[in-house]
């Protein structure tokens, strides 16, 4: 078939001169004559829903050399477009000019798209998912920003060339250069696009720009591109080292190995200066010798070297340097042997490896050298797995790269266990396994080398002697065991192959923040690692591979694409995960299968996001920053700029790896003025960037932590979005150019080097060190009764994937939280936290006071304008998914050892399921002062998250009268915990649906007592049982409707409360504390109704007055007390907040009993406030 290669374009303005969409299509004769070649378009609207192929007008492509195309969509059909209520929409088409009947469209879904590899393109199914062109106003235009210029010149051998076709890709956008070489784009909305340039007989020319960059230079090789209509270009598949690994071997060389042939001659050749197309730097500028070999088959090449194909070798002059940091550049002159430049994870083509050589290892004492020990972060099987498959392999992720030759079945032992957990237990280790270092350094893979025993339990340890690639062992005593984890193996080999449980952006999502660190694909089972990198995981727009760089995270079975750039507002991207024999596969060896087609076994799986139109204007801040003896954690605001050495970027200064952006002062505590204080070298220091958690880490300190605060300056960098003409708004501070953050210097003992956020919890991490000598770290060490008599948690009320919900927080501060001081939970990727608010008084008692009963009334308040309610003082940034809860100024501050407690809503779960066998999601807990000084830092106890399911619960409430109002509904399951909607009646009638069930049993109610407008209803009080599977629910959907009762004397007995009482001196109290239940309870029902005594002095002869209505004739206890908070939020009261005279508190009146007989109606009860001193 014919092949398509474009990224879509995504917005065109109203009255722009042309609106051309351009292709590279071909064959596997070579290039298509442009009658070959087809653009289907269609504004959709006006009786137009542009989704069967009849509506769709064709106009044939003109060429453009080098393969590709030029489609016009003429000016009438975007100018004709009516704007917010339709678009442009379009789908492209190639055929083979031998044979008419091959076919290929490409559309929005490569799901529609391959159904062509069948013979038969299902033209319906493609036709009803084109592209989409967002067409806008001028003026909207400038809202957006789409006023930006993007310029620069084209050469070959220093000359200007002409007639190339440049195009910014996803754009409508191009033009061609005349005698200057020049080229220029106006109108540019915000963001990073890739330039191409094309020109018959020339190799493409590729630049990563940002809107606003000018003045950019692009140089065009002479040659051909694409031979045999082969436009597919080269990657690399595996580098040793792999690119930011630390320990790399001093004397080693260094080797590539590509996905396709290579052209030798632009690879091979003795190394001298920057000129060459590969050269290994330690600062851009020296070059150390050495020579580069290109071995297209395995033979001829040096001993130990990988026996993969297509294999780059630098053999350097002499040893490298140790502890010292490299880069390997890689140009994108260098083309595979069809003509393809190299597209590797520099953006705008071409690789580089950033690595560190191995430290000397003297000095690997624990409170000297040159870090913490390393530790466990993961493991698969997870510690207490069950079921697990007899052909599995065991992986075991480390904290940082390790010393290879450390890793070893010395020192990584696997034992069968007999009677576990008895006084009989008896352990035996095991003779077969294997064990080695994977490619990043950090995964020990350990390989049983028999299949392991039906129904037994197995036991893996961690000694001591395993080794950092900084010299750093794990413990000093080389055979003390520093980690175990036990699994049970079940009845059979695992056959299954694995699947995709969800995405973050999950598949369709819409109007995704366009700073986003991480894209997230969780999997069933544990995957092989070695099968999870760049070419398995894709991250495309259009069938366009963008720059990024796939990491695995073990313990929590999943895997990171790093976007080498910031994603375009308004684009659409793809998720793409290879399957079959050269995709992803289990630590089984059982390949992925298919989720996406009916196309088994030759359907990648793919899912679709589009991201927001808004466009990022926030200079990037500093959120806290953490130093200890050996290292400094410095976290931001939202994703960074982190080009490496060889980088426009990294040249002009805005990356964070450029250690000149950095100044490190350390000086007595409570030093408040920094001017005069020496700065710390870091000419020994390595920086290592977090992208996920928008973090940079700077090791190889040698801080005093005894007395002594640190500040961080940090100068320059800048978000993902930056260059030379809008450094003011995306550099840190803004215009400023820099930003400082103070704080104490910590003891490496109890920090266990895990500075930033993202640890892995209690469960795993650092070891206990006290004295110089480590103990046990991980759940080995972990003190489970500390943690229920003072919990560090952060929980969701509901565990289901991508659902709101609200989450409970608890943890010991062991400093004082001041009046004005603060709280940020960072959340892991996939947490949604835009609409975080604090839950109100009325529903949360532990916001009323969120130190519970110890001294002083401390709460949350603040003026702020960010998440889902303002002023409430949450406020909340979305890019590093942070919340910060604000100690409110004018009530007290919390003491030291306090318990904080508060409930937090609208935060929406990770849309990735994690179950018990993972290490599940973790929330990094800080604690700052008014300045900003950061005091408490530590991690939540982990929780999980479940699947959503398939199933849907609908249903109608009746409520004769109602109108305008609301009441909210809830959903229990002891599957995943509570669910809530809020619905509103019309006519009398409301909807209501929960989604995302699994099937299970649920139990559906509403409050006691629901008030429509200024009416009393009976609601749908006893939790009545909703059992969900697919005899229930045909079609997955669910069907309950319920109806509410007006609550007066015709169908109830109804029972007026005076209260009598002096309440004035409750002045100054909110409203909410002010609250009261006012209930009645009996073997025939329970009635309730919260009602607000008003700041005044209710007497007998006039009281405060209300009505509650009484179901049967019974004995009936009836008494009221502070309000206890509805729905999902059903704490009990931790402290009563109704307060009389000075300081006085309103005393629970006992229940008074009352006999109801038949046909008594209505009735009357007096009840008196006590009140009492305290």
């Amino acid at each position: 078939l014919p092949m398509i290669m474009h990224m879509s374009v995504m917005r065109a303005i109203k009255g722009d001169s042309t609106l051309d969409v351009a292709a590279r299509m071909s064959d596997d004769s070579g290039t298509l004559a442009a009658a070959n070649t087809a653009l289907y378009y269609c504004a959709s609207g006006s009786g137009t829903a542009c989704d069967v192929i009849g509506e769709y007008t064709a106009v044939v492509g003109s060429s453009l050399g080098s393969g590709y195309f030029k489609f016009s969509i003429p000016s009438t059909v975007r100018n004709g477009a009516i704007v917010d209520t339709n678009d442009v929409r379009y789908i492209l088409k190639a055929t083979d000019p031998v044979d008419g009947t091959k076919v290929i469209y490409m559309s929005q879904s490569p799901q529609a798209d391959m159904t062509c590899q069948s013979g038969t393109c299902n033209t319906a199914q493609i036709f009803a998912n084109p592209f989409m062109i967002d067409v806008i106003t001028s003026d909207q235009a400038t809202t957006y920003g789409c006023d930006q210029t993007i310029s620069g010149t084209i050469q070959s051998g220093g000359s200007n060339l002409d007639g190339v076709y440049v195009f910014l890709e996803g754009t409508a956008i191009s033009t061609t250069t005349g005698l200057s070489g020049t080229f220029s784009f106006a109108n540019v909305c915000p963001g990073v696009f890739q330039i191409i340039g094309a020109k018959s007989g020339y190799m493409d020319a590729m630049y990563q720009a940002s809107a606003g960059e000018i003045g950019i230079t692009m140089s065009m090789g002479q040659g051909f591109s694409g031979g045999g209509g082969d436009y597919s270009k080269p990657h690399v598949q595996f580098s040793m080292p792999g690119d930011m690994m630390q320990g790399f071997p001093i004397q080693e060389n260094i080797y590539v190995v590509f996905t396709k042939e290579m052209d030798a001659t632009t690879i091979n050749g003795t190394l001298t200066s920057t000129a060459a197309n590969i050269y290994l730097t330690t600062d851009g500028s020296s070059v150390v010798s050495g020579t580069m070999t290109y071995y297209s088959t395995n033979s001829g090449r040096p001993a130990g070297s990988p026996p993969d194909n297509y294999l780059l070798a630098f053999n350097p002059a002499t040893d490298l340097t140790k502890g010292t940091n490299y880069t390997l550049i890689i140009k994108s002159n260098v083309i595979s042997t069809n003509g393809q430049p190299l597209e590797g994870n520099k953006p705008g083509g071409g690789h580089t490896l950033n690595f560190t050589t191995f430290f000397d290892t003297t000095g690997g004492t624990f409170g000297s050298g040159a870090s913490f020990p390393p530790y466990i972060v993961g493991t698969s099987p997870g510690n207490g797995a069950f079921n697990v498959a007899l052909n599995t392999q065991i992986n075991i992720t480390f904290s940082e790269a390790m010393n290879s030759s450390s890793i070893n079945a010395t020192n990584i032992k696997m034992y069968t266990v007999t009677s576990p957990n008895t006084t009989s237990e008896t352990e035996t280790v095991m003779a077969t396994p294997t064990v080695t270092l994977d490619t990043t350094g950090k995964i020990a893979l350990v390989n049983p080398g028999i299949a392991l025993t039906a129904s037994r339990t197995y036991r893996v340890k961690v000694f001591g002697a395993c080794q950092s690639a900084k010299g750093i062992s794990m413990a000093m005593s080389t055979t003390v065991e520093m980690f175990r984890f036990n699994f049970d193996t079940g009845m059979t080999i695992d056959v299954t192959a694995p699947t995709i449980i969800g995405t973050y952006h999950s598949n369709g999502g819409t109007d995704i923040p366009v700073s986003v660190s991480a894209i997230n694909i969780g999997f069933s089972e544990a995957m092989d690692p070695a099968t999870i990198n760049s070419n398995t995981i894709l991250l495309k727009q259009g069938n366009t591979s963008l720059t990024a760089t796939v990491e695995y995270d073990v313990g929590q079975r999943a895997a990171n694409i790093l976007s080498a750039t910031a994603l375009t507002p308004g684009g659409t991207y793809i998720i793409e995960v290879v399957v079959g024999d050269s995709g992803v596969s289990d630590i089984a060896g059982v390949h992925l299968a298919d989720q996406s087609s009916t196309l088994a076994g030759t359907q990648n799986y793919s899912a679709t996001f589009t991201v927001s139109t808004t466009a990022d204007t926030d200079s990037p801040s500093i959120q806290f920053a953490r130093c200890d003896d050996f290292s400094c954690a410095i976290t931001f605001s939202e994703p960074m700029n982190s080009a490496k050495v060889g980088e426009t970027a990294y040249d002009s200064g805005y990356s964070v790896l450029k250690k000149t952006n950095y100044e490190i002062r350390q000086a007595p505590l409570g030093t408040t003025s920094w001017g005069g204080v020496a700065t710390v070298s870091l000419t020994s220091a390595v920086l290592e960037y977090d992208q996920i958690n928008n973090t940079i880490k700077i090791n190889g300190l040698a801080l005093n932590h005894s007395g002594q605060d640190f500040q961080v300056k940090v100068s320059n960098a800048g978000d993902r979005f930056i260059n030379a003409s809008n450094a003011t708004v995306h550099q840190i501070g803004g215009a400023t150019g820099y930003a400082t953050f103070v704080g104490p210097i910590q003891d490496s003992s109890t920090t266990g080097g895990m500075m930033g956020p993202g640890g892995p919890g209690p469960m795993m991490g650092p070891p206990t060190i006290s004295g110089g000598t480590a103990a046990m770290g991980g759940s080995g060490g972990f003190d489970y009764g500390g943690n229920w008599e003072k919990p560090t948690n952060v929980m969701p009320m509901n565990m289901t994937a991508g659902k709101s919900t609200t989450y409970f927080v608890e943890f010991p501060a062991t400093q004082a939280i001041p009046a004005g001081g603060s709280i940020k939970l960072t959340f892991l990727t996939g947490t949604d936290v835009a609409s975080a608010q604090l839950v109100s008084e009325a529903q949360s008692m532990m916001n009323k006071d969120i130190n519970g009963p110890a001294l002083g009334t401390v709460k949350i308040a603040a003026t702020e304008s960010s998440g889902g309610v303002v002023n409430d003082g949450i406020s909340i940034s979305v890019s590093s998914r942070m919340v910060t809860a604000t100690i409110d100024a004018s009530n007290s501050a919390s003491q030291a050892g306090d318990m904080i407690r508060f409930d937090v809503k609208g935060i929406v779960n990770p849309t990735v399921a994690r179950s018990f066998d993972t290490n599940g999601y973790t929330v990094d807990i800080k604690t700052f002062n008014v300045a900003g000084a950061l005091l408490d830092s530590m991690t939540s106890f982990p929780f999980f998250i479940n699947a959503a399911g398939a199933y849907t619960l609908n249903g109608v409430i009746t409520a004769a009268g109602a109108n305008t109002s609301t009441a909210r509904i809830y959903l229990g399951s002891s599957m995943t915990g509570p669910n809530e909607t809020t619905v509103t009646f019309s006519g009398g009638t409301a909807s209501y649906s929960f989604t995302g069930l699994s099937a299970g049993d649920y139990f559906l109610n509403t409050e006691p007592t629901i008030t429509l407008g200024s009416t009393d209803y009976t609601g749908y009080v006893t939790p009545d049982p909703v059992f969900v599977n697919s005899v229930n629910c045909p079609g997955s959907v669910c069907t309950k409707n319920f109806s509410f009762t007006k609550q007066d004397n015709s169908s109830a007995y109804e029972l007026t409360i005076n209260i009598i009482g002096d309440f004035r001196t409750v002045s100054g109290i909110s409203a909410t504390d002010r609250n009261i239940d006012v209930f009645a309870s009996s073997p025939s029902g329970f009635a309730v109704k919260t009602v607000t005594l008003a700041d005044t002095n209710y007497t007998a002869g006039s009281p405060y007055s209300t009505k509650i209505y009484l179901s049967a004739v019974s004995n009936w206890s009836v008494g009221f007390g502070p309000a206890m908070p509805k729905g999902t939020m059903t704490m009990g009261p931790r402290r009563q907040r109704l307060r009389g005279c000075r300081p006085a508190t309103l005393k629970f009146v006992f229940p008074v009993l009352m006999a109801l007989r038949a046909g008594q109606r209505p009735l009357e009860l007096v009840m008196t406030a006590f009140l009492f001193l305290r």
